[in-house]
């Protein structure tokens, strides 16, 4: 392996990460690549295959070849986007139409699972038993979260444990799994692997705990429809922190139109500004505060050069301080 930069440059691991994304879509067969490289090339921030370029390098991989077996896992979070789409019925992705309005619904499914099959057929080309450990973990974890999520849909949930379990799974694990592959192709002991590893899955429980605080927020901050969550019967921590504060019968209420998605317009604006005035948003921040502040500690524990550590950093305070 070669020695370790001392000058990192994300924007030119994001720049390789979009080029080898653009060969790989257009790599696919010719009944799949239209919805590959319509899927693979419309955008994204690519924080999965960073994360794992950048663990490899800050442990010592700069081989140049890390970054097809860090494009697997934009693969499998495309995938799971693909079929999102699909069971969502959402018209846009990113601003442009989803694959499914496009192709088809069958052509969509069908296009995610070519998609997983060729994120897996990179992990296994890589002759490593630990990165196919990791890849097929991420994908079992992040079905099971969706699955789990969807089973709760309209549900009140009596505490935050199944809450935790869905945003592990569907959005945490993913981003854990990123990190343990980075680690694990740089062939480091499995306890920096592990720490690697918590300090994504407490990263993408964070993210995903300000993007629930975030459904609250102005449309003209975030540019999505405010309160989605309600409509869509998924009982986030805002939503459960203003369901606790009615009296019984405002509950009984509640429980019924959350359950059977029948809140109005007029029902998502109330709630809505009931959740912001009562500052429900702002406490869950803090309680995403409180994973960033494990993913730090999970940080100082792995030893990497100064530089990596603090673009690490720099991400747990974008995910801090997200708004939009």
């Amino acid at each position: 392996m070669t020695s370790i930069s001392q000058t990192p440059s994300p924007a030119s691991a994001q720049e390789r990460i979009n080029h080898a994304l653009e060969e790989i879509a257009l790599s696919f067969p010719e009944a799949v690549r239209p919805i590959a490289v319509h899927a693979l090339t419309c955008g994204g921030k690519r924080l999965r295959p960073l994360l794992t370029v950048l663990f490899a390098e800050a442990l010592g991989n700069t081989n140049p070849d890390i970054v097809m077996a860090a494009c697997a896992l934009e693969l499998f979070h495309t995938a799971t986007l693909l079929h999102d789409d699909v069971m969502d019925n959402a018209a846009l992705r990113r601003g442009v139409p989803t694959a499914h309005t496009l192709f088809g619904i069958p052509a969509a499914i069908l296009a995610g699972d070519a998609l997983l099959a060729a994120g897996t057929r990179l992990v296994a080309e890589q002759n490593n038993p630990r990165l196919s450990l990791i890849a097929s973990s991420a994908i079992f974890e992040t079905t099971a979260g969706a699955i789990m999520e969807m089973s709760l849909q309209g549900e009140i949930a009596g505490n935050s444990d199944a809450y935790l379990k869905v945003i592990t799974g569907k959005t945490a694990w993913m981003i854990r799994s990123a990190c343990a592959m980075g680690a694990a192709l740089a062939n480091v002991s499995e306890e920096k692997i592990s720490y690697a590893a918590e300090y994504g899955i407490n990263l993408g429980i964070a993210f995903q705990l300000v993007d629930d605080a975030l459904d609250f927020a102005p449309s003209s901050m975030t540019g999505k429809p405010e309160g989605g969550d309600l409509r869509e019967g998924k009982f986030t921590p805002p939503i459960q922190m203003y369901y606790e504060a009615l009296s019984e019968a405002e509950r009984e209420k509640f429980h019924t139109q959350f359950a059977f998605r029948s809140f109005s317009d007029e029902d998502i604006q109330s709630i809505t500004a009931a959740i912001r005035t009562q500052g429900y948003g702002e406490r869950t921040r803090r309680i995403a505060d409180s994973y960033l502040e494990k993913a730090d500690s999970c940080l100082r524990q792995i030893d990497l050069p100064q530089s990596y550590t603090e673009i690490f950093q720099g991400l747990i305070s974008k995910v801090r301080n997200r708004n939009h």
